[in-house]
């Protein structure tokens, strides 16, 4: 096992990516341990890409990008705008909504940055917003999107915890809307405080005319969200179904060519792959993790020390937290998950509820320095230094911790909806 961790220490000072460092080292140590030939690593590969359900990851990333490239964001935008801009904060309240909106159709944080700031980072500086608040606000929004459904956070979490996709859904959807409601809550009390001027309310011909060009896109969550609890289709088949959607609704909007959806299909395969070896690499390491005992070792010395499952998930939590120091959420999961699941199971902790806290709590962590992911993706898109973002985010950061914790003190926020939805969640 010793070999494994030095040569993964070695390839990352040499500036070797994530999924080729745990990949090559893994292989090398099962090679040299266990005498097990590269056709059988090769075969552990394709039993970890040969998912149905992680099919749908792709399919809700392409939906994203066919929206923004569609020209059909800035309808929605307009509609929020229409008719909460005038608010205290207003711009702060309609980057938020709309990052909680386009969340409940692509699952991807980084395409809110990606349209959403762009689109409203230089309104929210022409009416006065201070640089490092209008920047952090985009930022802490954005990564709603794996929080609320459909998360592509949780599609790949379904997947290696063997549970149903569509329950972890609607497991987030009531700690994403409150996270919301909080960051609304804070973004309008700062703006009271800090006297940002207010903007003139629109009329209602105004209003009702951005909600009628704005009926397409919001038939969107309704369609997927909607199709996957009825049961009409999975959360795989919703996938295709929102790329479709998306896809019409851009030509409805008159904004598609043949070149946006070109390029929204390398944009989707690149993310896609980018996700897949990595998953692939690290579940090499998984493997000779399996092969070594350390999950079994793990879990009678957890057992052992006669430790409770509600002190195991507190543990837990600090050190998911503490990885998404250093790494993107997907691989902190591929690396942890093989290593908790055991345990997690001996201590009948429930996997949803876990699950929960594992998104809120590795997305909050991709905000937080040193590495924060999500911070230097703003910092680049937005033109914001680093150190700008960090300080405005001092004030909305706290609402996705809070709300972690008040789920790991009561379990129901999370696990309630599902259980009224006729989910077996274990509530």
């Amino acid at each position: 096992m010793l070999i494994a961790f030095i040569a993964v220490f070695v390839l990352f000072l040499w500036g070797v990516p994530i999924f080729a460092a745990f990949g090559l080292s893994s292989a090398l140590a099962l090679w040299l341990v266990f005498d097990m030939p590269p056709h059988m690593v090769a075969q552990v590969l394709y039993a970890r890409a040969d998912s149905y359900v992680l099919l749908a990851m792709p399919m809700f990333i392409l939906a994203g990008n066919l929206l923004v490239h569609g020209g059909g964001v800035k309808y929605a935008v307009n509609l929020f705008d229409s008719w909460l801009g005038h608010v205290p904060g207003g711009l702060m309240v309609v980057v938020i909504t709309g990052c909680a909106f386009f969340a409940a159709i692509s699952g991807s944080g980084l395409a809110a940055i990606l349209t959403l700031g762009v689109m409203l980072f230089p309104e929210m500086e022409k009416h006065g917003y201070e640089r490092h608040i209008a920047s952090a606000v985009i930022v802490i929004a954005a990564i709603l999107g794996p929080i609320i459904p459909p998360s592509t956070v949780m599609i790949i979490l379904g997947s290696l915890m063997e549970v149903s996709t569509g329950a972890l859904f609607a497991c987030g959807m009531i700690p994403g809307l409150t996270i919301a409601g909080g960051l609304i809550i804070v973004g309008v009390a700062l703006a009271k405080w800090k006297k940002y001027p207010l903007r003139p309310a629109a009329s209602w011909k105004e209003r009702w005319t951005s909600l009628y060009k704005s009926i397409p896109f919001l038939t969107l969550p309704i369609a997927i969200l909607g199709g996957i609890y009825s049961g009409y289709f999975t959360p795989t088949e919703a996938a295709t179904v929102a790329a479709t959607l998306s896809l019409i609704i851009g030509i409805v909007y008159r904004g598609m060519s043949f070149g946006k959806i070109w390029t929204s299909l390398k944009g989707a395969a690149a993310s896609a792959a980018n996700i897949m070896v990595l998953m692939c690499g690290i579940e090499v390491f998984s493997k000779f993790l399996h092969l070594t005992g350390v999950p079994t070792m793990l879990t009678q010395a957890i057992m052992a020390a006669e430790m409770s499952g509600f002190v195991f998930v507190c543990i837990s939590a600090a050190i998911v937290f503490a990885l998404g120091f250093l790494f993107p959420p997907w691989a902190t999961m591929f690396m942890l998950m093989p290593l908790l699941m055991p345990i997690l199971l001996a201590l009948g902790v429930n996997y949803y509820w876990f699950a929960t806290i594992y998104c809120i709590n590795v997305t909050a962590a991709g905000c937080t320095p040193p590495f924060a992911y999500s911070i230097f993706v703003g910092s680049r898109v937005l033109g914001v230094s680093f150190e700008d973002i960090v300080k405005g985010e001092l004030w909305f950061l706290p609402v996705h911790y809070i709300v972690m914790i008040a789920i790991i003190l009561f379990p129901p926020l999370a696990l309630w909806l599902p259980t009224v939805m006729g989910m077996r969640v274990g509530l």
